[in-house]
Parts: structure tokens; C-alpha cells; sequence
């Protein structure tokens, strides 16, 4: 189980039980302050976790690797200064996806995009470009999923005209 704090801020927490082991809920990770866990997926063997910014804006994807230890796999950039996200972490053939929303509070536009982790690095595979603050986008509705053998992600954009910029996979 992945926690968030209400009005961000917080510390977000990770949490693990083993049905046939345990009898509670066990602590497994206690992330920095305005971390919040928005999205889990296991990927190759290990557990990654999207995270949710409202102070920073630099929302992060940490690896857990088998010895138990959490890693930054991908650290957005450009940051911005409010709300950002990642979330829909979504397993489909051979590569990771995420969902990635960065508020526009530093440069004035917003932008959506689904980035792909192939085991070795990320890149970004679809964008969608809000183009200021007119147009709000509601990413908190990000999730990814598979249905016979496609990949699909559920956004919220405010601007029903909203088409992505680029779509690369």
C-alpha cells in the first residue's frame, strides 16, 4: 500500500503484507516531505513507485531494489513550482509506463506525457501540451491498464479539444 497525506506536504509511506506471514500491516519505506505515493507497479521483479508533489514540483519514480533499498529510476524535469505527479505506473510487454503531469506555475503551461522505462533508461513516448492556465488538466484521475494485448491511460483535461502533440510508440 502506497499512502499520501491530505493537502500534500507530507511524508508518503510505503506499507507490505504477507497474508500467509503476518498479522499487520509492516512499515517497508518513509519517503522525504511532499512525496506522496500516487501509483504502484511491480516491474521486472522489482516494486516502483510513483510519486505525487504539491510544494515541490519535482515528482520522482523510486525503484525498490531486493535488498530493500528505494532509488530515484526517474526524477521529472523540468520541475515546476505546484502540483505535479506521476501515476498510472502500468506494465505492458516489455517496458514500464507512466503517467507524468507537471502544473504550470513556473513557465505557464501544462503538460501531460506518458514516458516508457525499458529497463535502462526512460524516454518520453506522448505528450500533451495544455498551453497555459486556461485549460486546466485534472490528473489526479491517472491511470493506466491493459485490454487484450493495448495499452490505455484515463486522463482528465478541462479542454475537451485536448490532442496529444506527439505520440512516438
Amino acid at each position: 500500500i502506497g499512502t499520501e497525506t491530505v493537502g500534500g506536504g507530507g511524508a508518503g509511506k510505503v506499507y507490505f503484507f504477507r497474508p500467509d506471514q503476518d498479522t499487520t500491516w509492516t512499515l517497508d519505506e518513509t519517503f522525504t516531505a511532499d512525496y506522496n505515493i500516487h501509483s504502484l507497479a511491480v516491474y521486472k521483479g522489482l516494486l516502483y513507485a510513483g510519486t505525487r508533489t504539491v510544494l515541490s514540483g519535482t515528482p520522482r519514480i523510486y525503484v525498490r531494489a531486493t535488498d530493500g533499498t528505494w532509488t530515484s529510476s526517474l526524477t521529472v524535469s523540468p520541475a515546476s513550482a505546484g502540483f505535479s505527479l506521476t501515476a498510472g505506473l502500468t506494465v505492458f510487454g516489455d517496458n514500464l509506463y507512466a503517467l507524468v503531469y507537471a502544473d504550470g506555475t513556473v513557465d505557464e503551461s501544462e503538460q501531460i506525457t506518458i514516458r516508457k522505462f525499458d529497463g535502462t533508461s526512460w524516454s518520453t513516448v506522448w505528450t500533451l501540451d495544455e498551453g497555459g492556465q486556461a485549460s486546466r488538466t485534472q490528473p489526479g484521475i491517472g491511470m493506466g491498464l491493459v485490454i487484450d494485448e493495448a495499452l490505455y491511460f484515463v486522463i482528465g483535461a478541462a479542454d475537451a479539444a485536448a490532442t496529444p502533440n506527439a505520440n512516438t510508440d
